[in-house]
């Protein structure tokens, strides 16, 4: 820092760690108080990410107290909730995957195309793009982890749609790959 910006002077330190946990945050509704950062869901579960997110809150809420509104701020995607929950899967019980996975993301995608995945505005095609980037093996066993676990919490239509998605991208792709993927989605699902 000091080659490019000069002297610097440490006035103050902090410590601090980053939940990355994809449970419902459960908080007590105070009257009167909006709640922002990580405490309104700002923190992205699987990685972390969230100043981008915070700032996006601070918008959103200036602009409603400006306009005379109640705060009201956005619910987190269950899409996206729904991957971040496949990837704390993988890091949890497969660690040593997360370096070649997110090397894979940031090798193999444009930072503009991470950080728009990240913003939660990518379309399911831009999704299925980026997810497709990825060692998906890992990502199976986690989708059928997720699909045992927490079948009440999963969007079933999305899921399906998601999945027929996938496996048309295989075919697309890498067609000796298609049937097994079909014989794993009939087992998994039971369709």
């Amino acid at each position: 820092i000091q080659k490019h910006f000069g002297e610097v002077r440490i006035t103050a330190t902090e410590r601090g760690c980053i939940p990355m946990c994809s449970a419902p945050l459960q908080v007590r509704d105070i009257n009167g108080v909006t709640r922002i950062g990580g405490r309104a869901g700002a923190v992205k579960p699987g990685t972390g990410y969230a100043f981008k997110n915070m700032h996006s809150q601070a918008v959103a809420i200036t602009a409603q107290l400006l306009s005379g509104e109640k705060p009201v701020l956005k619910q987190p995607s269950r899409r996206f909730r729904f991957y971040d929950r496949l990837l704390l899967w993988i890091l949890s019980n497969k660690p040593e995957l997360g370096k070649p996975i997110f090397q894979q993301l940031f090798q193999r995608n444009s930072t503009p195309h991470i950080l728009h995945f990240l913003d939660e505005k990518t379309s399911l095609i831009r999704d299925a793009g980026i997810l497709l980037s990825l060692p998906f093996r890992p990502f199976l066993s986690a989708l059928r982890q997720d699909l045992k676990h927490n079948s009440p919490q999963v969007p079933k239509p999305a899921m399906l749609s998601l999945l027929a998605l996938f496996l048309w991208f295989i075919y697309a792709g890498a067609p000796e790959l298609y049937m097994p993927l079909q014989w794993l989605l009939i087992i998994v699902t039971g369709k």
